[in-house]
């Protein structure tokens, strides 16, 4: 896990301002990189690359970054991890690849020099890249097809510029003039996020999760990301390709165990050790019992959070999570947070959030807790209620989907007659009609915070419009999911699309690096998933419980049967508590509604040049 920031300058030469310019962007994200620095100009001096690095394969100088291959031709600068990169440096070295040292990124270089655009679908990992070309004089960058790790671009008004980051408020510090994004704001108020592409500037886009980049020296065209991955039409044929048929529920659980065990541990491949995080939930309980079957790493160290106000309640997840760790042998570390260490924290935690949102001070906590703890890596089990049907959502979208279509037309005028009696209590509840009988209108309506006809009550109505006619929501929803007709897969692609993408990977990063840890997650793995497509499909629909039958070590049925709890919870309530009520009747209430309304100006303060 590392930082990377680009600068490539296709119609002139790079200039000296340009350069200090660059400096300043990879200071900026020092955090992310603490190991070692370094920087690389073309010998064009077309374009110029920075890196800080976070040492996790091949903690020698042989991985440092930026990084050539032997003859010159290719050089990289790779944030991520390349899960089967030995696999593919045997097939490299059959082609006659000498390798210099044992590190992903080398593996990388190589494997773009060897197969070109076709390397990205060869790759098991998260990443995010830029390779340079000094033959083609051509750029190439590409982000994994989750949208595990980030990217963000701008141009630069003079020589044909763009610019490249890991993170939007490094690559702020790199253009003189930004203006605020109406879509980023009001995208953020109806999720609690920003939807890629937009970020809160006009000027900062995100390279979207599945694309990639090819710029080349004197072109002067907009650049056009183009696709490599789709999600949707991936499970179509990941469905179709496979042949296992369970013969029986052990049958069943076998494979989920085999193809389990088989992400955990390319997972857990690392030169220095991996923890775990590790709450009362099903995810991260599996995933810790199955860390610790597996041998490619030391003695299983488990980390785990627990808030103050919830001590000895339902939602307490800490005696849990100490009981398995106990049952386990894992060397377990428990952090309490109160209110009054997130309100010390609060101003360190909005410096680095990477982008506005609602969610992330959790992960934030925890990620703190594993580096005091000694961890530069960290299993996370985000990404099992995506995939195994574990929301709400799954539930109550495909049953509002289902309600007659011309309920729709009943659904505007009843709105306007219900929602001043809803406003302080359910407002979400007066669009029920309006918005049903699609599964794009009912995940909305599921999912977000404000629906977009409150917007014009915390934004100006110009501001508002302008934002939801470039955000197109129901049109870019509806694409999410549009290429399957199974409900339940169609929610698996909004919430692994939407929810999943632009909130708990986003989060997770930012709030992982800003205490120098990688988080990995073998539960967003694109082979993991390949396997487990025909499972989400009738009749055999596997579920989360199936999941958690899967270690030697069985969970106790107080594990398995517990009642799914709001993680981030006394958070919202703390900052709700902490800051000036008088703005709670503009945002129909407290939680994250109140949250949102007032974080978003609180988070553009903190943009410093």
């Amino acid at each position: 896990m590392c930082g990377l920031s680009v600068f490539f300058a296709r119609t002139a030469l790079i200039t000296e301002d340009k350069l200090q310019c660059l400096q300043r962007v990879s200071d900026r994200m020092s955090v992310r990189g603490p190991d070692s620095s370094g920087h690389w100009v073309s010998a064009c001096n077309r374009l110029a690359l920075a890196h800080r690095r976070l040492a996790i394969q091949d903690l020698s100088p042989a991985g440092h970054q930026p990084m050539s291959e032997p003859s010159g031709r290719y050089t990289i600068v790779f944030n991520g991890e390349i899960y089967n990169f030995s696999e593919l440096r045997s097939q490299l070295a059959q082609r006659g690849v000498v390798f210099q040292g044992h590190s992903d990124t080398e593996v990388l270089i190589h494997s773009y020099a060897a197969w070109g655009l076709d390397c990205l679908s060869r790759l098991r990992g998260m990443f995010a890249f830029v390779i340079w070309d000094a033959v083609e004089h051509v750029l190439f960058a590409a982000r994994d097809a989750f949208g595990i790790k980030p990217l963000y671009w701008a141009q630069d008004a003079t020589a044909g510029g763009v610019w490249f980051a890991s993170q939007v408020k490094a690559l702020a510090m790199a253009l003189p003039r930004m203006t605020e994004s109406a879509a980023g704001r009001a995208g953020f108020l109806i999720w609690g996020h920003i939807p890629e592409p937009f970020t809160p500037f006009n000027e900062i886009r995100a390279l979207p999760a599945g694309h990639y980049l090819l710029l080349r020296a004197g072109e002067t065209s907009q650049p056009t990301p183009r696709r490599w991955f789709d999600l949707g039409a991936s499970f179509i044929e990941w469905s179709a390709a496979s042949s296992f048929r369970p013969k029986s529920e052990a049958d069943l659980c076998d494979y989920v165990r085999y193809s389990l065990l088989d992400s955990v541990h390319a997972h857990r491949i690392a030169d220095v050790p991996v923890g775990v995080f590790l709450s009362a939930g099903l995810d991260s309980s599996t995933l810790a019992a199955l860390c610790a079957e597996d041998g490619s790493n030391d003695n299983l160290r488990a980390v785990t959070l627990g808030f103050s106000e919830y001590r000895a309640r339902l939602q307490d997840e800490v005696p849990l999570a100490t009981e398995l760790a106990e049952r386990l042998g894992a060397k377990h570390t428990v952090m309490w947070v109160s209110k009054s260490d997130f309100l010390r924290d609060f101003d360190h935690i909005l410096d680095v959030m990477d982008q506005p949102s609602i969610d992330g001070a959790n992960t934030y906590y925890v990620s703190k807790l594993a580096h005091q703890s000694g961890l530069k890596v960290a299993i996370s089990g985000l990404g099992g209620d995506e995939l195994f049907g574990g929301y709400g959502s799954f539930r109550q979208v495909p049953q509002l989907a289902a309600l007659p279509s011309f309920l729709q037309y009943l659904g505007r005028p009843a709105r306007a007659l219900l929602e001043p009696f809803l406003l302080n209590w359910k407002p979400k509840l007066a669009g029920v009609l309006e918005y049903s009988g699609s599964y794009e209108r009912a995940y909305l309506l599921r999912r977000a915070l404000f629906m977009p006809w409150e917007l014009h009550r915390v934004l100006e109505p110009e501001q508002a419009a302008e934002g939801l006619a470039a955000l197109s929501t129901l049109p870019q929803l509806r694409s999410s999911h549009a290429s399957v007709s199974d409900g339940q897969l169609k929610v698996s692609l909004l919430e692994s699309q939407w929810y999943m993408r632009n909130q708990l990977l986003r989060d997770s990063d930012w709030a992982s690096m800003a205490h120098s840890l990688e988080l990995r997650v073998p539960l967003v793995d694109l082979e993991f998933w390949r396997r487990m497509a025909p499972l989400r499909l009738k009749p055999t629909r596997v579920s989360k419980q199936v999941m958690a039958q899967t270690p030697r070590l069985a969970l106790t049925l107080e594990q398995i049967r517990r009642k799914k709890t709001g993680f981030a919870i006394p958070i919202t309530r703390w900052f709700a508590e902490s800051i000036n009520e008088g703005e709670q009747n503009l945002s129909g209430g407290l939680g994250f509604r109140h949250w949102a309304v007032n974080l978003y100006p609180r988070w553009l303060q903190t943009i410093k040049k």
